[in-house]
């Protein structure tokens, strides 16, 4: 859907963008309760609480979005004069948002309160608008030098206007028209979040008015209906997106909750101009204002300079990240970049799950190996490691370890990597067979007692069973670090560490790990002249 690099670009690119936001803004109040007991008189839970917290609603939840993601943003919307607007104002100021009040009606904006339970939502209660419409309060008005003053403050980055069809309605047909014009003489992209479902009247909201749509599929269907005037509408909300695109906007964005968001572009017929876009489901916990949340994204990653797929993309992504999270929506920056980095993420959940597969499954064997080395040591044997590939650098590793030190200052222990001398390997696959090369080093170097020590990710490698073999033939004890997939090699080691995977490199991180561990406890049974400690078998 979108190149890594370039999803990247775009967000870096966020904190140089500026986002005009146009609606009307709602004070979400969220409550925390406890429910203690059922009232005995009636059904109804018995709540206490003590204490709220402010958030932004509707297009200043939009705008907060685009703040919380570094955008700069201006938000137009009818802040009245009452105390509802000044705690609004004060929440916009606390998010980074620039407002611009376009109304000093005392009644507005409006109030939503939500009682939530044990981070639950479970109760909502909402304040009429129709009083507030009625009385015209929200009839926001600018002059044009009003007008032009918010489009040259945000000249620097300018990017997009975005018009927020929210609740409570706002009757702002003509200012709306006279942003949109200024923002299209000046090539600034346009969207519409059509939060309401219904087409307002007004000459801004005819046929092209802006470039983006934004609706779900109830919304899709009324504005396609609201444009024919057919009452029975489309037979599906893609057949309404096809119908809008190119006439209504160039390119309209159709949300569908958990199947993810389709974008048609102008002059879509049927496939070629659709592009649908599968986002990370992830389980709904609450998606009250996730809508504003898309609209915020979606106008910060146009005016990045996002194509509409691109732009809906990130807006999908971020929004399943918002409804994954009971309470008010906010999703930050570093929320989004996990979308980019979750090819990493799947590794590092991968190399977890095998870590603890290792903690579960792998523990005894890993002691029953340390147990093994550590009397070969206390009878002043060797340690002889060997393996292929990757295998053969950490067979490499762990002598250098043990000839070395891993953490105290001690005497060298005796240990020889089978895989690092070219001269002899090359001279023995040439001369015998590459299958021979660790069991004709084996049969030269071991003797009875030592520890043979075969790396294999695989478990099946011909010259690491052979040398098995061989050590077995010389009364050698034997360990084996491999996967969940070998078979026969159980047959041929006393120990066997088998990481609970099946792909390579989570084994070779696993075996580092092993041999780490194996040479910490060493050390840790060890005096400082080299000698087991006598406390060596102690827990």
């Amino acid at each position: 859907m979108i190149r890594r690099s370039q999803f990247l670009e775009y967000v870096d690119r966020f904190p140089s963008c500026r986002v005009i936001v146009i609606g009307p803004s709602v004070l979400e109040v969220d409550v925390p309760c406890d429910m203690p007991h059922l009232a005995a008189d009636r059904p109804m839970p018995a709540i206490a609480y003590s204490e709220h917290s402010d958030h932004p609603g509707s297009a200043a939840l939009t705008a907060a979005t685009v703040a919380a993601l570094g955008g700069h943003v201006t938000l137009v919307t009818p802040l009245g004069t009452g105390a509802i607007g000044k705690r609004l104002a004060a929440v916009a100021d606390l998010n980074d948002v620039e407002i611009v009040n376009v109304s000093q009606a005392v009644s507005c904006p409006q109030l939503a309160r939500f009682l939530t339970a044990h981070q639950r939502q479970l109760l909502q209660l909402r304040r009429d608008w129709h009083a507030f419409e009625a009385a015209g309060d929200g009839n926001p008005t600018l002059d044009q030098s009003q007008i032009e003053r918010i489009m040259a403050s945000g000249d620097d980055g300018l990017g997009c206007v975005c018009v927020v069809d929210g609740q409570p309605r706002m009757n702002h047909g003509t200012m709306v028209q006279a942003l949109i014009e200024a923002a299209g003489s000046r090539g600034i992209s346009t969207v519409f979040d059509a939060a309401r479902g219904k087409e307002q009247s007004g000459e801004p909201l005819r046929d092209g008015a802006f470039d983006h749509l934004i609706c779900n599929e109830t919304e899709c269907r009324a504005l396609n209906e609201s444009r024919t005037g057919n009452g029975h509408g489309a037979p599906d909300a893609l057949q309404a997106a096809r119908g809008l695109a190119g006439t209504w906007s160039r390119h309209v964005v159709l949300t569908q909750g958990p199947n993810g968001v389709t974008a048609v572009s102008a002059g879509a017929n049927d496939d070629a101009d659709t592009t649908t876009i599968r986002t990370t489901r992830r389980a709904l916990a609450e998606r009250r204002g996730v809508g504003f949340v898309f609209s915020g994204v979606y106008s910060l990653a146009v005016a990045a300079g996002a194509s509409a797929a691109e732009a809906a993309f990130l807006a999908g992504e971020a929004s399943s990240i918002a409804v994954s999270r009971p309470g008010p929506k906010t999703v930050a920056r570093d929320d989004l970049l996990q979308v980019a980095y979750r090819e990493i993420e799947s590794h590092v959940r991968d190399a977890i799950d095998v870590f603890e597969g290792i903690g579960s499954s792998v523990l005894g064997s890993i002691d029953a190996a340390a147990r093994l080395i550590l009397d070969a040591y206390a009878q002043g044997r060797q340690l002889l490691v060997f393996g292929n590939g990757g295998s053969a650098a950490e067979a490499n590793h762990l002598v250098t370890e043990l000839t070395g030190h891993f953490r105290a200052n001690r005497p060298s222990l005796p240990a020889i990597s089978l895989s690092s001398n070219d001269s002899l390997i090359t001279a023995i696959a040439n001369d015998y067979s590459y299958d021979d090369v660790f069991s004709h080093q084996i049969g030269a170097f071991c003797r009875p007692g030592d520890v043979v020590i075969g790396l294999t990710t695989s478990g099946n490698s011909e010259n690491v069973l052979r040398a098995l073999k061989e050590a077995r033939n010389h009364d050698a004890r034997t360990i084996v670090l491999t996967g969940n997939r070998a078979v026969a090699i159980h047959e041929l080691a006393d120990v066997v560490i088998a990481v609970p995977s099946s792909y390579t490199p989570r084994i070779q991180e696993a075996h580092l790990f092993v041999i780490h561990v194996l040479c910490d406890m060493l050390e840790s049974r060890l005096d400082a002249q080299g000698r087991v400690h006598p406390a060596a078998t102690e827990i």
